[in-house]
């Protein structure tokens, strides 16, 4: 699926309008003559030669790595923006999955409304199915069940016994 207009690339895109995308490039805005549309802006931050066929979002991305930009002064996620745009309006109940786990992807392929619990069993996978998970016992010797493993909130294994005592030593030190 090329939904750039009329299949332009993003070098393209930014030449219809006379401009370039070296380096040094100022992207016009509201105060300038000629303001790019909101599509324009769009994709001249977009670099369809990423990884695996990712379209990667090349303009602000906020800490944990998902794209963003402003429309109408409201700062709006790209990958839903591209979703809406791309594919249709996503149900109030869904949110969007990267299915190639790349949170600055906006490649519609690649991106997939799911319900919540199911993109969070998504995103645990990975965590869960690593060389760490295989583990039986912490590198203290505890065993890791259902009493002694605590699992942070960024979904990684602790050994609660081991936890305990770092926490000691720090409020000793």
């Amino acid at each position: 699926m090329d939904a750039t207009p009329s299949g332009a690339s993003r070098g393209s895109v930014l030449a219809l309008r006379g401009l370039s995308a070296s380096e040094g490039f100022a992207m016009p805005n509201q105060h300038t003559k000629n303001p790019l549309t909101v599509e324009e802006r769009f994709w001249a931050k977009i670099d369809k030669d990423g990884p695996s066929g990712c379209w990667l979002w090349t303009g602000a991305r906020i800490p944990d790595g998902y794209g963003t930009f402003k429309i109408r002064q409201v700062t709006t996620l790209v990958h839903r923006y591209a979703y809406e745009q791309m594919v249709g309006l996503i149900s109030a109940e869904l949110e969007i999955d990267h299915i190639c786990r790349t949170t600055n992807c906006v490649n519609p392929n690649h991106l997939e409304a799911v319900p919540h619990i199911e993109n969070v069993r998504r995103g645990l996978a990975g965590k869960v199915n690593n060389h760490e998970s295989r583990k039986t016992h912490c590198s203290g010797g505890h065993p890791y069940d259902l009493l002694n493993t605590y699992i942070t909130p960024k979904g990684e294994r602790e050994c609660r016994l081991c936890r305990r005592i770092r926490k000691r030593l720090r409020r000793i030190h």
